[in-house]
């Protein structure tokens, strides 16, 4: 089974990464963003001593990264992070890494908790997200959510609500409605500079062929795809192959028969710790 990190321990991480200086300023920049958080009675400037000239009164590294974490545990999820109890040469972060992934609600939780949003938002928010689908999609209309006791300004929060979850919460994509918004999330989130991308899921979307893998043969990297020579597939096309919004990999069509055809792997474009299976979607643009 792949390894992957929490949310609080994508964190962690992150913050085991930080100099002095950066810590101090992300510590700075937490507790004046969440309220809910406080300062310990030591002052961070005490706490993150700089060493001495004198290597005699130079506090020992392992005090000051004990003192760090100590600072930073507000803002972590406790129990998500691993603290050191031996030499910093000693520390890997592969020890952060859980032996097996959270579960939905779990991570939903995690994130929610750390963007600290105001009750009435936070209960709109976890309602959506029990209503997704096993693809992360919303395929109910937002406004099946609302109830005839909200009045004008609570039910503004729900597309506030929706908003967040697809512009916020990993992973990207979810709340939409069908793959082509779920794409179009996943490359917003992605940034500027794929405006050719843009372009074919806004404007040429439903020109795609889609298919599914019938079967697949791992040992010798070929899987059988449910499109053929009828939908006008030729050897040589290449279909990206995915489950929900999750990209896998892609493959190129070797034979084609009437109904369905097959193609190989390509190894070097499969996403990292992802592999193909039968019931996978897969398209293809139809020239």
């Amino acid at each position: 089974m792949a390894m992957q990190l929490t949310f609080a321990q994508k964190m962690s991480l992150e913050v085991l990464q930080l100099n002095v200086q950066a810590l101090e300023a992300r510590v700075t920049e937490e507790l004046e963003s969440n309220p809910l958080l406080e300062k310990k009675t030591q002052e961070l400037s005490e706490a993150l001593v700089e060493p001495s000239s004198d290597p005699g009164e130079a506090p020992p590294e392992q005090d000051q990264k004990e003192a760090m974490m100590e600072l930073v545990e507000p803002t972590l999820a406790e129990g998500n992070y691993l603290r050191p109890n031996s030499a910093e040469e000693d520390l890997d972060p592969l020890d952060l890494i859980a032996d097996e992934s959270p579960d939905f609600e779990t991570a939903m939780a995690e994130q929610l908790e750390f963007h600290n949003l105001e009750p009435d938002l936070k209960i709109r928010v976890q309602t959506i997200l029990s209503l997704l689908d096993h693809r992360g999609y919303l395929t109910e209309p937002l406004e099946s959510c609302q109830t005839d006791a909200e009045d004008q300004q609570l039910r503004q929060l729900w597309p506030k609500a929706l908003r967040f979850i697809q512009e916020q919460l990993e992973p990207a994509g979810m709340g939409a409605s069908n793959l082509q918004e779920c794409l179009g999330l996943q490359l917003l989130r992605r940034g500027q500079g794929l405006d050719v991308e843009e372009s074919i899921i806004s404007q040429h979307f439903d020109s795609l062929l889609h298919a599914k893998v019938l079967a697949i043969r791992p040992d010798v990297d070929i899987v059988l795809l449910s499109a053929g020579r009828d939908d006008q597939v030729k050897e040589g096309f290449q279909f990206t192959v995915f489950q929900g919004g999750t990209y896998k990999g892609k493959v190129i069509v070797e034979s084609v028969y009437p109904n369905m055809c097959s193609a190989r792997i390509v190894a070097d474009l499969m996403a990292q710790s992802e592999t193909i299976v039968e019931g996978d979607s897969a398209s293809t643009r139809v020239y």
